[in-house]
This record gives C-alpha cells, sequence and structure tokens, in this order.
C-alpha cells in the first residue's frame, strides 16, 4: 500500500492535495469511519488497532520529516 502512495505521489507531482484525496475517498479510510461505532461496543479490547487516532502537532510532524529526510 504505501508503495502504491508513493509511486502515485510521484506520478502526480508530489502534489499533497491529490495524495490527501487519495487517501480520504479511499475504501479503507471510509470503512475506518463506520467501526467506530463497534469499536466502542468492544472497549475492553486491547488490539492496537482499536485504539484512538491521535492528532499531531506541526512542529512532530517537521520533526518526522526531517529523520525520514537525513536517512
Amino acid at each position: 500500500m504505501l508503495d502504491y502512495l508513493a509511486q502515485d505521489f510521484m506520478r502526480n507531482g508530489w502534489s499533497l492535495k491529490h495524495l490527501h484525496k487519495l487517501i480520504m475517498l479511499s475504501a479503507t479510510f471510509a470503512a475506518e469511519h463506520f467501526r467506530s461505532e463497534r469499536r466502542e461496543a468492544r472497549s475492553g479490547n486491547r488490539l492496537l488497532s482499536h485504539f484512538p487516532r491521535l492528532r499531531l502537532d506541526g512542529e512532530s510532524i517537521r520533526d518526522a520529516i526531517l529523520s525520514c529526510a537525513v536517512h
């Protein structure tokens, strides 16, 4: 999946807007939204896939990008 997204990102001129739209309109992203109701019913479940998503601040995102760029 990551390889596909990376290739599509490069094919479309490194457009973040296109990449964001591709992710937001994907069936995987949409399915995750509908699973949230069922997840609340199974709140005792300790699987990592069921943990709430956290929003990163801009500085954390920048640091992650710089870390990847250096290596």
